[in-house]
Formats: C-alpha cells, structure tokens, sequence
C-alpha cells in the first residue's frame, strides 16, 4: 500500500499544514508522524497536491487520534467542539432527540460541510445538509480537519463556513478493545462506550481490512437531577421590564425561576370578561377585590384572579415580579420547565463499520466503505399545552366550591392554564438509522497524475414516536357536568350534539369558523362511552382515564437518501518549474449528487380520523365543510 496517497488514505505528515499555523490559532497540538517519504499532500479544502512545508492558502485547524484518546470525551461530536469555531454546534448535551452536528462560526449547520474521508456524507436532519457526526466511528478516526474558509469555491454553498472533514484509518492491524465511561459526581447521567476494532493487511500487505462494533450509552440527566436546574431554577434573559406594573423590577435581569405571569399550570380563575373591580368573594379577608391583587385579575380579558390549591381550595392569585408583558419571576405564573422533563436524553447507538482497500497494482487500488448505525433518543417533557380564557359552564362539577358564589353572579368561569398534566406520562423516542456505502478506485496514471472514481450512497431514517393533545377530545372531556345518578361525565355523552366551549386561541384560528364553541366532534362518536371527563382545576389534577383519552400517539417517519457519483483527476505539470517557483499543480474533476427527501406524517397529522370516530376509518377530516 502506497504512503502518498492523496487524499483517500492522508497520513499524519499531511498534518504538517495545520501544524505550521497552530500557534497563530490556539488550536490542540498536532502530532506529527515521522516520515521523509512523503512528496505531496492534500489538505482539506484543496484538492491540489502540494508541497507539505508550504503553508495553506485557507487557515486548517487539526485533531489526530492521540488528541481524541486524550480528551476524556465520549461522543466525537464533544471532543470536535472543543475547538473554537465549532463552540456553536449541536452536541448531545443540547440536542433535544440525541443527534449532533456541527456548526462552525454559529452560522448553522446547514453551511458547514461535513465529510468523511473527503466524501460527502447523508444528512440526518430534515431539510438540511448538516450530518448526525454520532454515526462517524469513533475507534477508526484517524485524525479531523477543520477548514474555516474558502471552502465554498471547492465544496459549494453548503461550506461556506467551512469544512470538517472525519479521516478513517485505513491500515489497521490487530484486535483492540476500549472501554470508556464517565459518572459525574451526583452518579446520575452516566456515559458508557464499548468499542471492538479488528482488522488485517493481507497479501504482502497490498490490502487491508478493518471492522469496528461500537455501543454507546447515555443514561440521561433529569432537571430535578441539578440544583442549578430543579424547580424551575434555569436562569433566563427578562426583557425590560414595565414600570407602570412594577417600578420594583429590574430594567433588565437574568433570573432564576423565570415564569409567565399571565398563566399557570393550576390554573389561573377569573369571573368572565370584565367586573375585576368587584367583590364577588374575598378569598384572604383582606377588603380588596382578589381580582385587583394581580397583574392578570387586573387586565378584564386575562384570566388570573384565582389558583387552585393541591387539596381544591383556592388561593388569590401572586404575580411575583413582572417583567414583561410576559416575563415574571416567582409567584403563581407558568413555569418553562419541570423537574421531570428531560436535560440529557437517554441515548443507546450501536455502530457497525467495515473499510477494506487492496493494491490490484501498485497503481491501481479499490477500496470499500461501509457502515449501519442505530441509535435510540429517549426524553420526557410535562404535556405542556396552553389554552387561553377557556369558558367553564356554571354547572361544571369541578369548580371550586369557594367560588360557587361567583359563579352565581356571573354565569361561569375562565381559566387560563399551562396544563402538565395533560401528558399520559410516555416519552417521546427518537429512532435514527443511518446507512453507508462507499466504493472506487485510485489509478496513478503517471506519477504525477492520480484520477480517483467513487460510488457513495446513504440513507437516514428518523422514527419519531410522540404524544399529542386533540382539540376536540381536551374540550369535550372539560366540558363535565353530573348525570342522574350524581357520576361526573362528559357533557356530550348525556346529549350526543352538544357544543363544547373552545378557548380564545382555538377560536381566533378559525377552528369553528371564528366562534368560540362548537358541535363538531372529530376524534370520537359523542355518546359512546369514551370520553373521559377532566378536571381542570389543580396542578396534576386530571386522572389517568382523562389523560389517556385526550392524547394519542403520533409516528412521524422522515426519509433522506443520497447517492454521489464523483470523478477526480489531481496533478501537477512540470513543464515551467524553472520560471515559477515550482510546478503547476490542478485539480477537476465531474459529480452528480441526487438527493431525496421523504417526510411521512401520521394519519392524524393530515387529519385522517382513526377507527371509532363519526366519520368512516381512514376519513380526511380536511374534506368536510358545513
């Protein structure tokens, strides 16, 4: 196997680029393998063989394997973002699903280019170019190369940041395991890494094969797991604050315990649309109307006069400091994360990798590429719904007894709530599977010109499997009132056309043609037993029947292939060395790249009912008008 390959096969010396700026950047140590024999390399970025000692026109930044065994990091995505430019890009620690890309300059992921071996890779996110770097295989990374500029003119619009080119190694010899994990102090969110590396030359060493297996697992980390995290205490940017509510607050703060104001996950209670200058009852026995003790009980059209206490009494509503029109801090409000909700995902990925190469000639080498990988993202997030002043009909068995009285002068409630509770208890599970064939050859013409002729082809799946609320279901189930017997139901089991009382936001996006309550029932049969009536006053209030009724799961599958076919021809003339200072080197070359996307929604996305509806199984609701 031939030590000047260019671009395939890069050895430590071609390192020799990064190294000579290094220290101008700050970058990690470059170590440099001690090789005279070789005359020319490719660097990231260029594809024109050049001389090693000569410093790159584009500024290179490099990692090799001893840098990556060094870092104490499990995910290759981690270990990459230490560098500067790439302090932006999506690592597990901040990805939501588990998957990571990188990002160089903060510009996006979708102008960073990401290769492996100098070869495009598939995309694992939808519409985007960015490339889930969890699938690269972390035991056969030779070294990374970061390119920060001047990659658009080689590579197109999608680097115009830059490149980060992943290099395998390609000579492995012999069986190598490693076994890495990391406990952080609190011995929750453990890391566990399993790689199993074999490979051989064969041949007088004119080819080598190499395969590596690698498992992965990340244990997870909830926000109740951190005191800087739990009950709400992640601080947060407030806008300016409004003096006229508050002349105490902070003209700007970073806080702890942010929150909304104007809702709450109990429940903010008020008398209907206006009247919040009366008395209807005083709750703390102070003289004040209780709607005049809060920003959202003084504003007619908000809801926030009341909250309701674990054991169903009621409390006047505390705004806490108000920030915003609707940023808080502390008191009653609506929180923006719970102790259970996910702050690292549980993440299992399994990789199966396989490179092999062989030397047909001592010109002509094929080489192959090829890799599965599975990996599997769990998170928790509370069933954070919203619905605004949502009407509450007098005879709702679940009001408060404490505000009956109102009640009785005004005819029913609103209740504005950020509702946890309205969440089944599943989690959301992210399956990614990633696929990967590269094939080609190498042919040294002569020996200053090299064509090389590749086959690449990739495919992603992302299953995502999620829990949703449905409208119509969730007002129904509200819609409570007492049978005959003295048993809480839903209304619309009692009188089958019965409309439900919708909320502002529902109402003003045309669910039912600009009205605020409707007769259309598209998720069940009113009358058939299966709704659930739910209690909406309390935090965590509602019971499992009424949870499981007005949720259902969703699957979303999105697809993304890419098949790359690439022809590269590299050289130099020597015809005027004497006149330039040195030979004049090229580069061209011909690709077709063909890229797909397919993104299938569930049935209950596009509004297709399921069985046990009105409507015949496999309906599209979309069709129906009155």
């Amino acid at each position: 196997m031939k030590a000047n390959n260019y671009s395939r096969r890069p050895n430590f010396p071609r390192a020799a680029v990064a190294a000579a700026i290094s220290a101008a950047l700050s970058v990690p140590a470059v170590s440099l393998a001690q090789s005279g024999d070789i005359d020319e390399i490719v660097v990231t970025g260029s594809r024109i063989p050049a001389d090693p000692n000569v410093i790159s026109s584009v500024p290179i930044q490099s990692l090799n394997a001893e840098d990556i065994r060094n870092s104490g990091e499990i995910n290759i995505a981690d270990i990459v973002a230490d560098i500067p430019a790439l302090i932006s890009s999506q690592t597990a620690e901040n990805s939501s699903t588990g998957a990571n890309s990188l990002n160089l300059r903060g510009l996006g992921g979708d102008r960073t280019l990401t290769l492996v071996n100098g070869r495009r890779h598939v995309a694992g996110f939808r519409g985007s170019q960015a490339v889930d770097t969890g699938t690269i295989p972390r035991a056969l990374v030779r070294s990374v190369e970061v390119t920060t500029g001047g990659a658009s003119a080689v590579y197109g619009a999608d680097a115009v940041t830059g490149v980060v080119n992943f290099i395998l190694r390609d000579d492995f010899e012999g069986f190598q395991v490693d076994l890495q994990q990391g406990l952080p102090e609190r011995g929750d969110g453990r890391t566990t890494a399993v790689d199993a590396t074999w490979g051989m030359n064969f041949d007088n060493d004119r080819g080598n094969v190499a395969v590596s297996l690698s498992f992965e697992d990340d244990t997870g980390i909830l926000y109740g797991d951190r005191d800087w995290s739990k009950d709400n205490g992640i601080s947060s940017v407030g806008p300016r604050a409004n003096p006229s509510t508050d002349p105490n607050a902070p003209p700007r703060a970073v806080v702890d315990n942010p929150t909304f104001w104007l809702t709450s996950q109990a429940g903010s209670i008020a008398p209907t649309f206006g009247g919040r200058n009366t008395t209807y009852v005083d709750i703390n026995n102070n003289g004040i109307a209780d709607c005049q003790e809060s920003e959202g009980g003084r504003v007619g059209y908000l809801a926030g006069c009341w909250i309701t206490n674990p054991d169903g009494s009621v409390r006047v509503n505390q705004d806490g400091t108000v920030l915003g029109t609707l940023w808080g801090q502390g008191g009653d409000g609506g929180v923006i994360s719970a102790n259970r909700d996910s702050l690292y995902p549980e993440t299992e990925r399994a990789v199966v990798n396989i490179n092999a190469n062989y030397d047909l000639t001592d010109t002509f080498n094929v080489f192959f590429e090829g890799k599965y990988v599975e990996a599997t993202s769990t998170t928790f997030s509370e069933g954070d719904g919203f619905y605004d002043t949502l009407f509450i009909q007098a005879d709702n068995p679940y009001i408060p007894s404490q505000l009956l009285p109102v009640v009785a002068q005004t005819g029913g409630l609103l209740l504005t709530q950020d509702p946890h509770d309205f969440s089944d208890n599943n989690p959301s599970e992210y399956t990614r599977e990633t696929t990967r064939f590269v094939a080609g050859f190498e042919w040294e013409m002569s020996p200053e010109h090299t064509l090389e002729v590749s086959v690449n082809h990739g495919e992603f799946t992302n299953t995502s499997n999620i829990t949703t609320t449905v409208l119509d279901r969730t007002f129904a189930a509200i819609d409570a009132v007492k049978d005959s017997s003295g048993n809480i139901v839903c209304r619309s089991d009692l009188n089958p056309s019965a409309a439900y009382e919708i909320d502002y936001f529902a109402g003003s996006n045309s669910y039912a043609d600009g009205a605020y309550s409707s007769d259309r029932y598209y998720s069940f049969t009113p009358g058939d037993g299966q709704c659930q009536p739910l209690n909406p006053f309390g935090k965590y209030s509602a019971s499992e029947a009424a949870q499981n009724f007005i949720t259902m799961p969703l699957e979303r599958v999105l697809e993304l292939d890419q098949t790359v076919l690439n022809a590269t021809l590299v050289g130099e003339f020597e015809f005027a060395s004497r006149l330039l200072d040195g030979p004049i080197g090229y580069a061209t070359g011909i690709e077709y790249r063909e890229e797909s996307s397919l993104n299938i929604l569930d049935p209950l996305d596009l509004g297709i009912m399921p069985a046990g509806t009105s409507y015949p199984p496999r309906h599209n609701i979309n069709k129906v008008s009155d």
